[in-house]
């Protein structure tokens, strides 16, 4: 069978002119954030017809083969169907009439600012969670303990780590009582910058590239030697690296 669908896809790439596998890759699952992350999400589903140009966004209601057709089909409508998304969305309602403005709606996003459907789809598609900063972040640490961290995709596990490297530095940050305007003014090698790294680099995965973008420290290499240099000369003494020593962090 695994040799049968390996030709038949060869033979349909070259047909069509096409490269690669000829189903997409293996399901993924992300967390979603109830409510406009939630609607945003199921108004990106609905959308698929239309990007695909298997239908116009006018007639996506009508079209056989997407969820909103049976959505709209209250009566008959299986119980799984779960339309409590609607609820996020102002004007809507589990109505024939909340259907036909839905379907409106729909079609008026896919004819918006071509940039504002672009970052949607990176919403959408891209990462392990879909939701706001602070949820992200709540969730991470939920996550932390489970065996799933472990199966994350690589674009997924990188979201998720850096949520945690993301909540260590705010947490750092406040300590020492610095913020964004000072990391962009102080200099590459002050003590409390070389504190916060030294300190996340012991207890995460955070990267140098990190780093130096967060906390304005310059290139990798210039980041790690810096930091090399700092824990084995003076964070032993360095003031602001003790009060980082007693922080408890929560990832």
């Amino acid at each position: 069978m695994r040799w049968l669908g390996s030709t038949f896809a060869a033979r349909f790439n070259r047909f069509r002119k096409a490269q690669g596998h000829l189903f997409q890759g293996r399901f993924k699952s992300l967390i979603v954030e109830p409510g406009k992350h939630w609607a945003d999400l199921v108004d990106y589903i609905h959308l698929n017809p239309v990007r695909a140009s298997l239908t116009d966004a006018a007639l996506i209601q009508k079209y056989p083969w997407t969820s909103l057709n049976g959505f709209s089909k209250i009566e008959t409508r299986p119980k799984f169907m779960d339309c409590r998304w609607m609820s996020y969305v102002e004007g809507l309602s589990d109505t024939p009439n909340g259907w036909r403005r839905y379907a409106k709606l729909l079609a008026m996003r896919n004819s918006d600012d071509p940039k504002e459907i672009e970052s949607l789809d990176r919403r959408m598609c891209r990462g392990w969670c879909i939701g706001a900063e602070e949820f992200r972040k709540t969730v991470s640490e939920d996550f932390l303990e489970k065996e799933g961290a472990a199966r994350l995709e690589k674009q997924g596990l990188r979201d998720f780590n850096e949520a945690r490297w993301e909540t260590g530095l705010e947490v750092c940050m406040k300590a020492l009582e610095k913020n964004s305007g000072d990391a962009a003014g102080d200099a590459m090698s002050t003590d409390w910058k070389l504190a916060i790294a030294c300190r996340l680099k012991l207890e995460t995965s955070v990267t140098n590239a990190w780093l130096g973008q967060q906390l304005n420290m310059g290139a990798p290499r210039s980041v790690s030697a810096i930091c090399g240099r700092y824990a084995k000369q003076r964070n032993a003494k360095c003031p602001y690296y003790l009060k980082l020593s007693n922080l408890t962090i929560d990832y």
